[in-house]
């Protein structure tokens, strides 16, 4: 008899508590940081496009929050090389190493620029889209262009990024195992 009593006793207990994944909240945000595009004077075509994004993650719960890394995970058939993950400091980009634990205290957020680096293959497709940005390349003689923000390129090339970001999500190793992955929308 004592043990149901002590099973019922438990199970009320335990309604009242929240887990750790309603108390952890990530969005992505709008970001003013620039596409960049990577070009190839050897074949005469972009190679890769770096694509930034803003994450805001929110600790609700009454502990300190901490987890692993932030991966940007590449869905799309043409896949990417990397991620390079930055925190604003003083309005300047400061890249910081993805391997080491990050904390977030209690109802408290940080917020992260990831800034990817996707595959651009030599088909017409991107290529021809592209090609307005061949020029300034050319009259700089530089390989790297920043392009303007995600909103601004997504005015003429909204396809062209959907079909870049076809499916891709952000990941989130965390210590205790219950790792976060959300989609990434533009």
């Amino acid at each position: 008899m004592n043990k149901i009593k002590i099973s019922i006793l438990i199970f009320i207990l335990s309604l009242g508590c929240k887990s750790t994944e309603n108390n952890i909240q990530i969005s992505q945000v709008k970001t003013n940081y620039p596409i960049i595009l990577r070009y190839s004077n050897k074949y005469n075509k972009f190679s890769r496009m770096k694509i930034p994004l803003k994450l805001k993650i929110y600790n609700n719960s009454p502990n300190q929050y901490s987890f692993a890394t932030i991966r940007y995970e590449y869905h799309s058939t043409l896949g990417g090389i990397y991620e390079i993950i930055y925190k604003e400091v003083n309005q300047n980009l400061k890249k910081i190493k993805n391997n080491k634990r990050k904390y977030i205290d209690s109802n408290e957020y940080e917020e992260y620029i990831i800034y990817t680096s996707h595959r651009l293959d030599s088909s017409s497709t991107f290529q021809k889209k592209l090609k307005p940005y061949i020029r300034v390349i050319q009259n700089k003689n530089i390989d790297t262009l920043s392009i303007g923000t995600v909103d601004d390129f997504k005015i003429n090339n909204e396809n062209l990024l959907k079909l870049l970001t076809k499916n891709d999500s952000i990941f989130i190793n965390t210590w205790n195992g219950k790792n976060i992955t959300i989609p990434v929308k533009w």
